[in-house]
């Protein structure tokens, strides 16, 4: 979480590629009570990651436009786990 292993490390590697990967095993499987024990740890790695690409990103001596869409790409991840989020609970809640 200390931006310490670099910004394409953290960002491609960690981020990019890890949720990838998750996402498609989550999308392309039906896994049932395994959905939930593969995503809500990914949810908390994942919180972790952004994190690490922010302060990677701040620690960057590149470039200034990379650091700047990572960050932007952190930002935009909040929003849409938010809306997603909210989505899931209005769901729920309408759907009796």
């Amino acid at each position: 979480m200390a931006g310490n292993f670099g910004l394409a490390k953290t960002y491609w590697l960690f981020g990019v590629l890890v949720g990838l990967l998750v996402g498609w095993v989550l999308n392309n499987f039906w896994l049932g009570i395994l959905f939930w024990i593969i995503a809500i740890p990914y949810l908390f790695y994942w919180i972790a990651v952004s994190i690490g690409v922010w302060n990677a990103a701040t620690k960057y001596r590149g470039n200034p436009l990379w650091a700047i869409l990572a960050q932007i790409s952190v930002i935009l991840g909040f929003v849409a786990l938010a809306y997603d989020g909210y989505d899931a609970v209005s769901g729920l809640l309408h759907s009796n």
